[in-house]
């Protein structure tokens, strides 16, 4: 019987739980989850499962002492330094207010987070010894740690992709980027007109850079900023129950000065960038007559998943920014957008890095309130790092430069930039290499038709019939994964 490895945090336990518990194949289902609380709710849903939590592994283990040649022994094993390991907690650090610590008893704790993780990891997989690993999320210390653990011992490994059509999701493949289902029925599909129309309507009712899926994400944010007290109540008992470094570890910040002060700097930085640096598309177009437009859309940070994505060239946005200025022709401008919800999922980048960008005189910068649409429409190409956003182009017949890894990286139209030689003549590329939107339909068509039904990002607030629709999908998934 295939066994499979499941993690459940948060959004994801609170839509799949419910549909999870009521399969035939709950026996060979084991979870893992970071809080405490998720694992609460996970053992009243799975009573008879294995649950494995890591806030209770780290507090039962934090004082372990390190063994004489194990980080040697875990940087061969696993074939990545440790310092590799630690890449996406100095992006978060960059956002975030981290908790005060010395810049040496930073690095200290960093291996022993990444220590830690290895041990959780490896105790999971020597007690499950899983067949299919399914994440949230790729990219942070734990999960880079299980996916070069899962190689090692040759374990498929998977993470939910959502948000790319309404009530829909898919699982890519975190090794290659690809969604198998997905090319094999482009290959062999024949759709009709019809059918073919059909899939471009309901893609282009997507509107604002944002799906049906992370609207209703967005108004639960802003409704438990409302109830702002009691959150900062709650986060000011869970720190100060902890040490120094089990916060640092665990990703836990300083309240007042993060949730309070950093938020309110946030939001000043946000006023400063939207009336003094950027501008409407109808002011740069009116500006710049003679020029063609691409356009770059940032993508909300900080977060893990685009931070393995993008690999290790491009998972700074202002790399990619700065290279790709660099690369265009003189007729050429970047316009750079900002992702709407930036400042309400996390804190508003800082001031420098739209200085920076700006230094080049051919990058203008597009108020984030600008319809997406309407820049993809004004645009010779778009350009981005992963997301939905280089779907809603591919519709509207538009070529995109990608620097990520995505499922869509193979298909046509898209021009993937594998390091920063590829950007040499990418316009002439583009000219060149372009097809028909007959042949983007089609792949849309198949997109839709191959993923699976049920909202798993905030469904159960969003889909009627949620629940139905995730048991139908995840009995065709173990089907399919086996």
């Amino acid at each position: 019987m295939t066994k499979y490895l499941i993690n459940l945090d948060g959004y994801l336990r609170v839509s799949l739980s419910k549909a999870l518990s009521t399969i035939d194949k709950i026996d060979d289902l084991s979870f893992f989850c970071v809080s405490k609380k998720d694992k609460y709710f996970l053992l009243k849903d799975f009573p008879k499962s294995k649950i494995y939590c890591l806030e209770n592994f780290l507090e039962g283990n934090f004082n372990k002492e390190i063994e004489i040649g194990m980080l040697d022994k875990i940087e061969k094993e696993l074939n990545i330094t440790i310092m590799e390991t630690c890449v996406s907690a100095l992006n978060y650090s960059q956002f975030y207010n981290t908790t005060n610590m010395s810049q040496n008893n930073k690095n200290i704790t960093d291996i022993k987070r990444a220590y830690l993780n290895y041990l959780f990891y490896s105790e999971i997989l020597d007690n499950v010894n899983p067949d299919i690993i399914l994440h949230e999320h790729a990219g942070g210390t734990g999960s880079e740690i299980l996916e070069k653990l899962s190689i090692k011992r040759n374990i498929r490994y998977y993470i939910f992709c959502t948000r790319f059509f309404e009530s829909r999701f898919l699982l890519m493949n975190i090794r290659n980027h690809k969604f198998e289902q997905l090319e094999e029925f482009y290959k062999t599909c024949t759709p009709s007109i019809k059918e073919l129309q059909a899939v471009k309507n309901t893609f282009t009712k997507i509107k604002n850079n944002i799906s049906p899926a992370e609207i209703v994400h967005i108004k639960n944010i802003k409704k438990k900023k409302l109830n702002i007290f009691q959150n900062l109540f709650d986060k000011i008992k869970d720190f100060n129950t902890r040490s120094v470094e089990e916060n640092y570890i665990l990703s836990k910040y300083p309240p007042i000065k993060d949730y309070i002060f950093e938020k309110i700097k946030s939001k000043l930085r946000e006023f400063y960038i939207e009336v003094f640096y950027s501008k409407t598309v109808s002011q740069i177009i009116s500006n710049n007559p003679k020029k063609k437009i691409i356009t770059y859309f940032l993508q909300s940070e900080p977060e893990l998943i685009i931070y393995k994505l993008g690999g290790k060239i491009f998972c700074d946005q202002k790399t990619i920014i700065k290279n790709l200025a660099l690369s265009l022709p003189h007729d050429y401008i970047l316009l750079i957008k900002e992702h709407r919800s930036q400042s309400i999922n996390s804190r508003f980048r800082n001031l420098q890095f739209f200085r920076d960008i700006l230094d080049h005189t051919n990058v203008r910068l597009v108020k984030s309130t600008e319809d997406p649409i309407n820049l993809i429409n004004y645009s010779y190409c778009i350009a981005n790092l992963s997301g939905t956003i280089g779907l809603e182009a591919l519709i509207r017949n538009k070529a995109i430069i990608l620097f990520g890894n995505i499922f869509y990286e193979n298909f046509p139209n898209v021009f993937k930039i594998k390091n920063l030689d590829d950007l040499k003549n990418i316009i002439e590329k583009i000219k060149k290499g372009f097809k028909n939107g007959d042949e983007i339909l089609k792949y849309m068509y198949s997109l839709r038709k191959t993923m699976f039904k049920g909202n798993v990002f905030d469904g159960s607030k969003l889909t009627k019939n949620n629940d139905e629709f995730l048991k139908v999908s995840l009995k065709k998934i173990f089907s399919i994964y086996q």
